[in-house]
């Protein structure tokens, strides 16, 4: 990055990010409709403040979907397996004022799992 543009948007330093890791189990909600999941993914994204800048669906046959929304602070992702009635969520936000939870939350309630497990990886940027 040039040195103007560091200056210009100076960052704090180091830049302390949080990725959830979410493993979804049981799921009550359709998880095989990669539109829905979609629109779910970018209500999250939104709710969490972030801003979407494009996505990604694909569906796997016979069943199972993953989508992928790229965000001006990283991204959000889910991969399903219905069979299963299983959901992997990767929620990666970077941004002081952004909440991975807060998108959490919103999925969680929309696929309702039986349980879930996750894992907090938080990173520091230096």
């Amino acid at each position: 990055m040039p040195k103007e543009a560091t200056e210009k948007y100076p960052l704090k330093k180091p830049l302390e990010v949080k990725e959830l890791l979410i493993d979804l189990y049981g799921c009550r909600a359709d998880i095989n409709d990669e539109t829905k999941l979609l629109t779910l993914v970018t209500e999250a994204a939104k709710k969490a403040g972030a801003h979407v800048l494009q996505a990604s669906v694909h569906r796997f046959s016979p069943m199972g979907c993953s989508v992928i929304v790229i965000l001006k602070e990283t991204h959000i992702s889910i991969h399903t397996w219905p069979e299963f009635k299983f959901a992997a969520i990767d929620i990666f936000l970077c941004g002081e004022s952004l909440d991975p939870y807060t998108a959490w939350e919103h999925l969680k309630v929309a696929l309702q799992p039986e349980t879930f497990t996750i894992k907090e990886h938080p990173r520091v940027i230096k």
